[in-house]
C-alpha cells in the first residue's frame, strides 16, 4: 500500500469513532475505507468492513449492492446473491 493510501487509511480509522448519535458519518466513514481497500485489492479487508457499516445502517442498499459484487469477485456466489437479494427487498427497483 502506498504511503498516501496508508494515510487516508488512518483518517478514516480514527473518524470510526464519532461522538453518539452521528452513525450517518459513521457509515460513510465505513464506506469510504472500505473503498480505499478495495482500491488496493484488499477485498477481504473491505467486505469486514463494510459488514461493520451495516451495523450503522442495515437498510443500506448501496452497501449490500457493493457486498454482492466484492462476493462475486471471490466467487462466492451463493453470498453474492444473497447480499444482491437484500438489496432489492429494499429497492426493488434497482436491478
Amino acid at each position: 500500500m502506498d504511503q498516501y493510501i496508508c494515510s487516508l487509511v488512518l483518517v478514516f480509522r480514527s473518524l470510526l469513532s464519532p461522538p453518539a448519535g452521528h452513525t450517518c458519518t459513521l457509515c460513510g466513514s465505513h464506506r469510504q475505507l472500505g473503498k480505499l481497500y478495495i482500491q488496493e485489492g484488499n477485498i477481504d479487508e473491505a467486505i469486514a468492513i463494510y459488514l461493520e457499516a451495516l451495523n450503522y445502517s442495515p437498510e443500506n442498499v448501496e452497501l449490500f449492492t457493493t457486498l454482492g459484487l466484492m462476493y462475486l469477485q471471490l466467487e462466492d456466489t451463493r453470498k453474492a446473491f444473497d447480499y444482491f437479494g437484500r438489496a432489492l427487498t429494499y429497492n426493488p427497483k434497482d436491478t
